[in-house]
């Protein structure tokens, strides 16, 4: 009996666990290489729908993943001296759509829980240099340890290593002049389904109820300045853009400081890539196409990018076809969803007085139907255009 296809997958998070998990589904073993020595603790709630949600039935994963979902009722978005500019149900933004709002973090846990025998992961682990040899790819790792595989898969995200070494463009990253910061923090507070959300020109302010019993803090605030300071003094720069805010917002930071919560802070980037595959090495999820956390779609993309490629390696024993029938159907759809983000970034972070005082006459005069339409009609358009290319559809 021949020996299974080799596919080495740099990075554990959502799209390298969910490729180790369908690249099994077609014969193939995986070896996962992971820089850290655990899964990353923390992460923000995301929202998984349409497409995603097909993946994750496929998997056998969505019904346990529904029963550890988060469960919200409202958003409310208010100025920040507190008037209230409107107020979104939940459901009626995603349009009745099946949507599962889960943590980033329960996602990556139960795929790991279900990562087949035929995977292999390798924590505190780093690749110094990947080298395509036609036939084969040679990847040496930092313990000395030398692998040759069948495919490389780049899933190491938004500031992946594979791509730079892989790829002659260096400027992958397209920074969208927004920073984010998102933390998680226990409190005696009654547990509530609804969201609050507080608005100025350049900044937004989130704080949300868990299923758990904690709370949420979501940051999001125009820099054009560069990094927001260093890694260990993240709390110092959200003391000081919440400041003048309201009292929710300042006992969240407060809190979340106190607790010594992990803080997730980053700039919001776009990549832009002109290729996600070169020989035998690609990319996945947000190594290829970051689609920020504005779009709420990075995640549910990974999932489906991670089954499209699986279709793709099973139609052919081209490694290189495959790769280019993967990007072919899905990179339409992505180019869309990056177009989008931009749109929702200049809509719920307006940044100027000027702008900000338009979207809020916008929110004030525009009836509430018309405002969840302009969402639905929006999710709609993205999914449609997935699901033109989308899983069991071929390029060919």
């Amino acid at each position: 009996m021949p020996d299974k296809p080799l596919a080495v997958i740099i990075g554990a998070g959502i799209a390298g666990l969910a490729a180790a998990w369908w690249l099994d589904k077609i014969g193939w073993k995986a070896i996962i290489i992971e820089k850290a020595p655990n899964l990353q603790d923390g992460g923000y709630v995301m929202t998984l729908s349409g497409p995603c949600l097909e993946t994750l039935q496929k998997m056998g994963i969505k019904q346990l993943l529904g029963t550890i979902s988060e469960q919200f009722d409202y958003n409310t978005v208010k100025t920040y001296s507190g008037y209230e500019l409107y107020r979104l149900r939940y459901s009626e933004v995603h349009g009745g759509m099946d949507s599962m709002p889960v943590r980033r973090n329960d996602l990556a846990r139960i795929l790991l829980s279900h990562l087949p025998s035929s995977s292999e992961i390798k924590f505190s682990r780093r690749v110094v240099s990947i080298q395509d040899q036609t036939e084969t790819v040679e990847i040496q790792l930092d313990d000395g340890h030398t692998l040759h595989a069948d495919l490389v898969i780049g899933a190491d995200g938004m500031r992946s290593q594979v791509r730079d070494m892989i790829f002659e463009q260096k400027d992958a990253l397209d920074f969208i002049g927004l920073y984010f910061a998102a933390y998680n923090f226990e409190t005696d507070q009654e547990p509530s389904k609804n969201c609050v959300s507080f608005t100025r020109p350049g900044q937004l302010d989130m704080v949300f109820s868990l299923k758990n019993g904690g709370m949420t803090g979501y940051h999001i605030w125009a820099e054009s300045r560069g990094p927001p300071g260093p890694r260990g003094e993240g709390f110092k720069k959200l003391r000081e853009l919440t400041a003048d805010c309201q009292d929710v917002v300042r006992d969240a930071v407060r809190l979340g400081e106190a607790s010594g919560t992990s803080l997730v802070m980053d700039s919001a980037n776009l990549v832009v890539q002109p290729r996600w595959s070169k020989g035998r090495v690609v990319l996945l999820g947000d190594a290829a196409h970051c689609l920020t956390l504005m779009s709420g779609q990075g995640a549910g993309m990974a999932l489906v990018s991670a089954e499209m490629l699986s279709q793709e390696l099973s139609r052919t024993h081209d490694v290189g076809e495959a790769l280019a029938a993967h990007e072919s159907r899905l990179r339409p759809g992505i180019e869309r969803l990056q177009r989008r983000s931009r749109d929702l970034a200049a809509f719920y972070v307006p940044r100027t007085w000027l702008q900000y005082f338009f979207r809020n006459l916008l929110a004030w005069l525009m009836p509430r139907k018309w405002l969840v339409d302009a969402h639905v009609k929006g999710l709609f358009a993205e999914i449609e255009t997935l699901q033109d290319g989308g899983p069991g559809k071929s390029a060919t």
